[in-house]
């Protein structure tokens, strides 16, 4: 088989590897027999260009949630106030903000305690 084919077989596997639910639904949807999907898979080039294709969507996932986040804390602050909103709808929707405001308070705490070791480890290092 020809590098230009092989590529063109790749290319089309990893991007039915994104919009799959199954490696299976992946293999058949780019038309390719599912040894030579675990052949690309054992490939490290192809892992390689699987993970920065993924790690694209996710960063744009988490863009596009970071651009939206404002406008659902919004909503649930109406539907908190709102006189029309069920007392169950609010505190619903309280719980939500409690909850999510928990997680990223644990978040930051994880994330201040991670940069605390890092930098006592590099001191350990310059030492």
């Amino acid at each position: 088989m020809n590098n230009s084919s092989n590529n063109m077989k790749k290319e089309k596997y990893l991007n039915a590897l994104m919009t799959s639910s199954t490696k299976k639904e992946a293999y058949q949807a780019a038309h390719i027999s599912r040894a030579t999907a675990n052949r690309f898979d054992n490939d490290p080039e192809f892992k390689k260009m699987y993970q920065q294709r993924r790690q694209k969507i996710m960063e744009f996932t988490g863009n596009r949630l970071r651009q939206l986040s404002g406008k659902a804390v919004e909503t649930l602050a109406r539907i908190m106030d709102s006189e029309e909103a069920t007392p169950t709808e609010q505190t619903r929707a309280a719980k939500i903000v409690l909850d999510s405001a928990f997680q990223v308070a644990n978040q930051q705490d994880i994330l201040d305690r991670l940069d605390k070791l890092e930098s006592e480890a590099a001191e350990q290092d310059e030492s």
